[in-house]
């Protein structure tokens, strides 16, 4: 069975634990996750603020839980679920700001994270040079999230450092 669901599951499913399977968005930002109880799937999308706080976005549960084979139904609930966490996305972050990298003194673009100096990130560079050293969770736990915090491209529209 297990084999039959996550062929029914469209895209890159991860099995967190048995019966947990997660589909990540924007570098981990936000994800989908999908849990079968018996022959059923629940869906539930959540994000991470800026903080790092998980909020829960969306949930489909009773009467809007899927048959996991139902592979129509199953895609249904996902897309509807992926447009929500995509206005989320939009509600939940801060805006992209001019950042100094705390690692050169570039200016860099991203979002403040809550573990470091007002007005500082990391740029491109460094955090290049220190993903080689440092493992995933240190990364997370000291600049936050790739595409959200970091390595976030340029928009015209950036605000100044804090």
């Amino acid at each position: 069975m297990k084999q039959e669901i996550l062929l029914a599951l469209p895209g890159v499913w991860t099995e967190i634990e048995p019966g947990l399977f997660a589909k990540q968005y924007n570098n981990g930002a936000a994800w989908i996750e999908a849990r079968l109880n018996g022959e059923m799937a629940l869906f539930e999308a959540k994000v991470s603020s800026t903080l790092g706080n998980v909020i829960s976005v969306a949930q489909c549960v009773g009467d809007q839980s899927v048959k996991a084979s139902d592979r129509a139904a199953v895609e249904e609930a996902i897309t509807s679920l992926e447009m929500k966490l995509d206005k989320s996305l939009h509600e939940h972050l801060e805006p992209v700001v001019e950042l100094l990298c705390s690692g050169c003194g570039a200016v860099t673009y991203g979002r403040q994270w809550h573990n470091r100096d007002d007005g500082y990130g990391v740029c491109p560079k460094c955090v290049d040079w220190l993903a080689e050293r440092e493992p995933a969770e240190a990364m997370k736990r000291n600049y936050g999230i790739r595409g959200v915090h970091y390595n976030v491209a340029c928009p015209e529209t950036a605000e100044r450092g804090q």
